[in-house]
């Protein structure tokens, strides 16, 4: 925006010097008569109009500002295309890490799992926390034989930075041999799952 202002101002002052075309215009005027030759710039001619009666057409060719010559929209893209590219290996991507089952008494047992963001880029971005579009990772326990005496079945993990680790830890009493899975949940940095095993009483 500053830098479109600043444009502005400095194509007012080139006309209020006298000049009737901007530095920008006559750039568009080199442009055209490199790349398209007589047909960039067309001269203003003449015409009949069923309503304005009499009307004139020329100037730039249309899209001229905007669109490329066919001829060089191969090498834009080129040169365009490869940080874009490139970028995408540095989203985020989001697994498990490690996970420890640690016994805490008969039936009672201390799960903790490390999650990593493997990608170069936070989850969510800067943007996708102030306009809140992406949804946090979730950590879900799935098994309906155990108790979950600390934290919960649905754990909620708003950020998780780049090349970053984090973990999560619950308490849980299972009272015979059972596998629990745990899914690793995202909106868009992948999903992950793994199973224990915790022992029951012995």
């Amino acid at each position: 925006m500053a830098e479109m202002m600043r444009q502005m101002q400095k194509q007012k002052k080139e006309k209020q010097s006298g000049n009737d075309l901007s530095s920008v215009e006559i750039s568009l005027i080199k442009y055209a008569d490199s790349e398209y030759k007589e047909r960039g710039l067309l001269n203003w001619q003449k015409l009949s109009h069923p309503q304005f009666s009499e009307a004139e057409v020329g100037g730039f060719l249309p899209y001229l500002k905007t669109t490329p010559p066919a001829n060089k929209i191969k090498e834009i893209l080129k040169d365009q295309l490869e940080w874009p590219i490139r970028l995408t290996s540095f989203l985020p991507e989001i697994k498990f890490l490690k996970s420890e089952v640690k016994k805490i008494s008969p039936a009672l047992y201390r799960v903790t799992v490390w999650i990593e963001n493997r990608g170069r880029i936070d989850y969510p971005t800067a943007m996708g926390e102030r306009n809140e579009r992406i949804k946090p990772l979730i950590l879900e326990i799935k098994s309906k034989k155990i108790k979950i005496l600390e934290g919960k079945q649905r754990t909620k993990i708003n950020k998780i930075e780049a090349l970053s680790v984090k973990k999560a830890s619950w308490l849980i009493q299972a009272d015979k041999k059972e596998t629990v899975k745990i899914d690793l949940i995202t909106m868009n940095a992948g999903s992950d799952s793994i199973r224990l095993q915790l022992g029951g009483e012995e």
